[in-house]
């Protein structure tokens, strides 16, 4: 399948240089060469058909009318995919001596528990439109490592994210060591 629409780095390139009026300036912002900021921007220009997206005058660069066109439709959703990766949770995730322990940094919640002896229904902390996925994801991993006579437990704080442990016996339930 052929892509139809630019690549991320020549938008924020691009971006860069709309909001810093300089392709030196742009450059030094987004870690990288003026010269690879310059391609990123010809590439995109290419891309669009071999569009002008910058007058280039002594002070500077100033947006072109397909220049103006392309940052209005284009700034608010290149920074909507930067913000959500900002808050998107992180996961980590070791190895302890008898299970494993995964954290993520999400909004967690108020709350410890061991979900060893009790069988907790799954329910979502929040509606679909916020989270995807169904909420079983929990309920599922409690009752294949109950069957294998191992245990889960959580600790979660309140905006700082939940860490979920997984203990699992060497030997599975019913055989000799």
């Amino acid at each position: 399948m052929k892509l139809l629409s630019p690549s991320l780095v020549e938008l924020h390139a691009f971006l860069a240089v709309c909001r810093l009026g300089s392709f030196r300036q742009a450059a030094e912002v987004l870690c990288v060469t003026q010269a690879a900021v310059s391609r990123a921007v010809q590439r995109l220009e290419q891309h669009l058909g071999d569009c002008r997206l910058f007058e280039r005058t002594p002070h500077g660069v100033v947006l072109s009318e397909q220049g103006r066109q392309l940052r209005q439709l284009t700034e608010r959703h290149v920074m909507a995919l930067e913000s959500a990766r900002r808050k998107s949770p992180s996961t980590r995730a070791g190895i302890l001596r008898n299970g494993l322990a995964a954290r993520n940094s999400g909004a967690g919640a108020a709350m410890s528990m061991d979900f060893s002896s009790s069988c907790i229904p799954f329910s979502r902390a929040t509606t679909a439109r916020y989270h995807a996925g169904l909420g079983l994801g929990l309920w599922i991993a409690q009752q294949i490592v109950q069957a294998s006579g191992g245990r889960i437990s959580v600790e979660s704080r309140l905006d700082e994210g939940s860490t979920f442990t997984v203990r699992l016996p060497r030997t599975l339930p019913g055989q000799t060591p």
